[in-house]
This record gives structure tokens, sequence and C-alpha cells, in this order.
């Protein structure tokens, strides 16, 4: 066979593949109506709704959409708890356009409730969704069929074994409709791992509507989700701005309150209005919390850096004076905080960009035993040298409050503490970065 045949061969093996994916009938307009009840041990149900709104068809097959949780379900209280925008293609493969920590577990729904099912043509055998931006994936397999549906065990599972370092482990059943590929009635269980042992939460959901709505439907969704996701991103810009201006981090927060005040105003008819009054109150109850930790970060940054001596895992001692005129990062982390794997889990990426830059990066556990933290990060397959600290001077000197991780220092060439920041994600990574390159 030629080559030119070999390639118009493939090319029609491709496209034949590719039209008999599946997909769902999305289209501009369309409402999906998902209801849910969780049950926890020794707590009453929780009655929720979630809403799929599917807006405009941007280019083919690819359409704006939002996802809205609501609680108090049928009594004046109603309201949504919790939204987040997105892309969303009719084999229900999404792009998040968000970045805001706090929605990551919304993330998780819609990829639970609305599963990617591009990479299959069929329902039969094995298969598992691509990984979402919480960096945990879905693997399904077919157990039965009926005339009208496709049953399918699932079980969510972390990148490099997170879900079973963290404790976290979900699992259930999706009954999809032959017909329009819809999960119908969705079972999870989730076992998580706490201080007082184990818990685990049921949740079962099932499709309950899907409605074709007109132009004005979309168009006034459209604009109230607009408007709120607008502020919300404004809000998260603010607050930046006031964590990075230590000088006068406190006067920074009036513009964060006046966005949420005027948004109050100018928009009580909104779906999202009491929404935006908890994001309020948040902001409010919160403010203390983030001025005690800016005052933390306020009475270090500048300062020399405290010194000390550190064993790894190995029991080797390392000491910051001895180190070279290089900037260091310093990562104080424990085994126990999902953010915190996923930190040291992203350390290696920061290894490839700056270590030849001359950065010296040096994560430091603060757990009880050495040789879990050490095994976790041979789990993860994450082959950094860690430190290890039980002391909590070495914390309150470099301005990290306890339980407060991960929390980052940078110190830069003069041995000077150039930067402090707490907690992890997109947001604060990004920013971790851009000081990482001023000090180096």
């Amino acid at each position: 066979m030629s080559i030119r045949k070999v390639f118009l061969f493939a090319f029609c093996l491709m496209s034949a593949t590719a039209s008999h994916a599946l997909e769902y009938p999305i289209k501009a307009g369309m409402q999906v109506i998902y209801e849910a009840t969780t049950t926890v041990p020794g707590q009453f149900p929780t009655i929720w709704r979630y809403e799929l709104w599917v807006f405009d068809e941007r280019e083919s097959g690819r359409f704006d959409a939002v996802w809205a949780n609501y609680t108090n379900i049928g009594t004046p209280q109603e309201m949504i708890s919790g939204a987040i925008p997105f892309g969303l293609t009719k084999s229900g493969a999404k792009q998040f356009v968000g970045e805001r920590e706090a929605t990551y577990q919304i993330h998780d729904q819609v990829n639970t409730y609305l599963p990617d099912i591009s990479p299959i043509t069929s329902f039969e055998g094995n298969w598992k969704t691509p990984p979402a931006v919480t960096r945990w994936y879905n693997s399904y397999q077919v157990t039965g069929q009926t005339d009208q549906h496709v049953q399918c065990r699932f079980a969510q599972y972390g990148v490099n074994n997170l879900d079973q370092l963290v404790g976290t482990q979900t699992s259930g059943d999706v009954f999809f409709d032959k017909a329009t590929n819809w999960p119908s009635e969705i079972r999870v269980q989730t076992t998580q791992n706490t201080q007082q042992g184990q818990i685990q939460i049921n949740q079962q959901v099932r499709l309950t509507k899907v409605i074709n709505r007109d132009e004005a439907w979309i168009s006034s969704r459209k604009e109230e989700a607009k408007d709120f996701f607008n502020v919300l991103a404004q809000h998260d810009q603010e607050l930046s701005k006031a964590n990075d201006n230590l000088a006068s981090a406190t006067l920074e927060l009036a513009p964060v309150f006046s966005l949420w005040n005027n948004w109050l105003a100018n928009n009580q008819t909104s779906r999202f209005y009491r929404l935006g009054q908890t994001q309020a109150q948040v902001l409010a109850n919160t403010v203390p919390i983030l001025q005690q930790f800016w005052s933390k970060r306020k009475s270090v940054v500048g300062k020399p850096a405290p010194d000390w001596t550190l064993p790894d895992f190995t029991g080797k001692q390392y000491t910051l004076s001895a180190i070279p005129a290089q900037p260091v990062l310093l990562v104080f982390w424990t085994k126990t905080k999902w953010w915190s794997l996923v930190a040291m889990q992203e350390l290696v990426d920061y290894q490839k960009e700056f270590g030849d830059k001359g950065l010296v990066i040096l994560p430091i556990d603060v757990d009880p035993s050495p040789d879990e933290a050490a095994n976790a990060l041979k789990t993860m397959g994450v082959n950094l040298t860690s430190l290890y600290n039980t002391n909590p001077a070495v914390l309150e000197m470099y301005g990290i409050p306890l339980g407060m991780f991960p929390s980052t220092v940078i110190i830069d060439k003069n041995k000077t503490i150039y930067d402090v920041r707490y907690g992890w994600g997109n947001q604060v990574s990004k920013q971790i970065k851009n000081r990482i390159r001023e000090a180096l």
C-alpha cells in the first residue's frame, strides 16, 4: 500500500472513530435538573438540587454553561449555595474558566454528575475520564444493562495515589439512559478519614427534568451569571493586591467591600443575590483572620532569615547559613493535608523551571512520623529531599501560624526573608513563582 493510501486510510479510520463517539443531546437553552439526598451518620439528610444551564453555542459543539447548587429546596430560604461557569462540549468535555480554589469541589461534582464520555464510542468494558483540574479522575466499568439503561460501577482516583494518601475514597454506580446518554441515577459513597475515625457519606442523585428554554431564559440567566462571576473575579484581584502590598494591606481591603456593597445594591432580584450576601459575610468574618496573617508576614518579611539546622529523612543535617548565596524556597508541609501533597507534586515542576537558575528548594515536613511522610513522597513518585521539623519555634520565627500548611518562605541571596505565603492552589502558586523570579 502506498504512503498516500496509508495516510488516507488512517484519516478515514480516525474520522469514523470520532464520528461514533458518544454525545449528550446538548443544545443552547437547555436546563438539566438533578435532585440529590446526602446522608452523613448522626446528621439529618440534606436535600440538594443541581442545575446545569446551557447558554450560547460559541462554536460548533461548544457551549457556555453554568453549574449551580441549590439548598433549602422548596422553602422560602431556597438559594444557590455554589456555582461555577465552564465551557462544555456535547461529549461532556469541560473547560473551567475560574481558578478559585473554593470552586474545586464543584468541579468534582460536575465531572461526577456529567461524565466526560469523549474517550468512548459505546458503554462497553472499562473507560476513564481525563484527569480533572483537581487531579482526580473517574474510572468506569460496565456491570449490567437493561432495555433502557447501562449500569456502570465508577470510582474516583487521585493521580499518583493522592486519594489513598489523603484518606478519601469515592465510588458508586451510574445508570446511563441509552436513548440520551444522560446519567439518570447516580449512587455515590465517599469514605473519609478524620480525627474521630472513618466516616461514610452517601448521596443519591436523580435526573428529574431536561427542559429546553427560550432566548429570554438564556439572556436573563446569562447576564446574571456574568455579573456575579465578574464581581467574584474582581474580589480575587483586590484580595491579591492587598496580599502583595503588606505596607497597606488593611487599607487595600476597602475596594473589596465596596465591590460587594455596590453589587448587592444593584442586583437584589438576581438569582445569585443570596449567594452574594454569603460571600460578603464570609469576607467580613475572614478579615480579622487575614489581618492576623498579614501582620505575621509583615513582621518577618525584609528581616534576616533565622538560621536553623534540620535533618532530612535519612538523618543528614542541613544548615541554612551553610547554603551558598542562592535564593532558597522553604515549603512547610504535612502528609495529612491534601494541598500539601499537591504542593509537593508541583515542586517537581518548580525544580525543573528554577533549579538551573540557582533556586534551592527545601521542603520541610512537620508530621510526627518522618517515615510516613517519606513513604508519601515515595508513593507519589516525588524525588525531592525533604527536611524534618517538630519545633514550633521554627514556624513562629518565619511567621507561619500553627496548622497553616502548606506555607512557603522565599529567602533571597542575602539570606533575607523575601516573602511568606500561606496555602496553595493556582493563584497562590502563580504568586509564588512571580516572587521567585524577582528574587533570582
